[in-house]
């Protein structure tokens, strides 16, 4: 056998191992000593076949079939995973968000507005509240770095003529018993929520709470635009009520889902590499005419970062003297 088939054979075999062995580590079927049983069968299955690939018996000429045969069942397993909206759910994404207009206004059903003391404490509070798209007048794209580097989270929130703020949020939907997992969100372990609440709970529990990196950069809309991404988004969170979606780290994640609903408001709308990496937006929107100019991209970041200007709030954001909207545009 040339030596550039078996170096593609050995190639194939450890992907497809790697493969198999995530989606079998994250789904974790029955229990963990039986996920650890099969990771292991399958490796050794993987490098039987690596080293029996020139059998002399009859027998093991199937062997690299048969390999074969089980890897595109469990890619089919992978497929036909459903995700669902009843599970057990952790309380801060355990309701869904509905909406219907009122009186020329929309009016938005589980706007989420917790109080947080720390990660595990904290008050629920769901508000149902009313606005006028009219009203509609910034919008500003939210970056928060859970990690160093390029991986981020980012979001988006509305400001209104009368002061008033409302972030919208695509998040992983845990479970009572999961943690967040990059890999996890490769293999179809969390599904998408829709998060809408106020600026005091989904920016201050990333900036105060987790300690996360957190950057607040005015994006340049249109009013029309402004107000239909607004419904884009209430849209979507109504289409998510109704079929639930998996979420997926890189093709179905927090800037994907974004930039297809800024489409759907604006048109078409520029993509490169950086639209995965939500960490290089602010370098995606500078390079694109949304920044000012007139400011360095380290400028804007400078200005730009939240966690400076609430870093006095260990006792909550309504103890700032302005308001925590105001006190985070603030320059």
């Amino acid at each position: 056998m040339p030596t550039w088939i078996v170096l593609c054979y050995a190639i194939f075999l450890l992907a497809t191992s790697l493969w198999v062995g995530l989606f079998i580590w994250v789904q974790q079927p029955v229990s963990a000593a039986l996920s650890d049983l099969l990771i292991s069968l399958w490796l050794i299955f993987a490098g039987l076949c690596f080293y029996l690939r020139t059998p002399t018996q009859s027998y093991l000429k199937a062997l690299p079939a048969l390999y074969m045969i089980c890897f595109v069942l469990l890619v089919g397993v992978f497929f036909l995973l459903k995700p669902y909206n009843e599970r057990n759910w952790q309380s801060n994404v355990e309701r869904l968000v509905n909406y219907r207009f009122v009186d020329g206004q929309v009016e938005i059903h589980n706007v989420r507005n917790f109080i947080w003391h720390s990660k595990e404490h904290y008050t629920t509070q769901w508000e149902t509240r009313r606005y006028a798209l009219e009203n509609i007048n910034r919008v500003d794209l939210i970056i928060s770095h859970f990690i160093q580097g390029p991986v981020a989270h980012a979001f988006i929130s509305f400001g209104f003529k009368d002061g008033q703020h409302l972030a919208f949020s695509l998040e992983v939907r845990q479970e009572q018993h999961e943690g967040f997992s990059i890999v996890g969100g490769f293999f179809r372990q969390y599904e998408l929520a829709l998060v809408v609440g106020d600026e005091n709970d989904v920016i201050y529990t990333r900036s105060n709470i987790r300690n996360e990196d957190v950057y607040l950069y005015p994006i340049q809309m249109q009013d029309t635009e402004m107000q239909m991404l607004f419904l884009e988004y209430l849209n979507k969170a109504n289409r998510l009520n109704h079929q639930p979606r998996w979420y997926n780290t890189l093709v179905s994640n927090c800037t994907n889902i974004l930039f297809d609903l800024m489409e759907h408001a604006m048109g078409n709308i520029p993509r490169d590499y950086r639209v995965v990496l939500p960490g290089l937006l602010p370098n995606y929107l500078y390079d694109h005419g949304q920044l000012d100019p007139s400011l360095s991209l380290a400028q804007w970041k400078q200005r730009a970062h939240v966690n400076p200007k609430t870093a006095h709030l260990s006792q909550g954001p309504d103890h700032a003297q302005s308001t925590f909207s105001q006190l985070i545009r603030q320059y």
